[in-house]
């Protein structure tokens, strides 16, 4: 199976996907006014066809379909970054698709990015467990923050994270995320 490539288009490729976005936009606007495919005009611009008011009206329609199909393109890219997700693809390599940072797209959408392909595994280092409790016995607020610093830079899974709170010594809270998970 051939893996597509990404690279950034040319000015030519992007031009040519301008025109075509511009093309598919005018002939939406083109369809909702009732007009047929050999009726005029044939642009938004055309002065044979069209005066200063009838162009104005064919520019707003257009900028309506433009609009639309913007719409349109914003869900499509949810939906295809939950799939890319869905099928291993990390923040990072979705943020490189979209042209933004991997902290970007984590916090857009923090329930779809998958982590890095391959087994991950958290690991603190703690000398007590009793560090993890403050005087009450309950858990240290400071250190789940210390916790939430230390998983920052990876999106693990429910049951990684459980995991890694068992290892820091906070056994009920990882339960409590398990039960969570399985709530889902």
């Amino acid at each position: 199976m051939n893996l597509m490539t990404r690279s950034e288009p040319t000015d030519e490729e992007r031009g040519r996907l301008r025109e075509a976005v511009r093309e598919l936009a005018w002939q939406h606007a083109r369809e909702k006014d009732g007009l047929r495919a050999g009726d005029p005009p044939r642009n938004p611009f055309d002065a044979d066809a069209l005066d200063a008011a009838g162009q104005r009206a064919a520019v707003l329609a257009l900028l309506v379909a433009l609009r639309e199909i913007g719409g349109l393109a914003e869900q499509l890219i949810e939906v295809t970054v939950t799939v890319a997700g869905e099928n291993g693809a990390g923040g990072e390599l979705i943020g490189e698709a979209l042209g933004v940072t991997r902290s970007a797209v984590r916090k857009r959408w923090p329930d779809v990015v998958a982590g890095s392909p391959g087994p991950r595994r958290a690991t603190f280092t703690t000398s007590r467990s009793d560090e993890w409790t403050d005087a009450s016995g309950q858990p240290d607020l400071r250190r789940l923050d210390l916790i939430e610093g230390q998983l920052s830079d990876d999106v693990l899974t429910d049951d990684e994270l459980a995991t890694a709170l068992h290892e820091a010594g906070l056994p009920e809270l990882a339960r409590a995320v398990g039960r969570f998970a399985r709530r889902g």
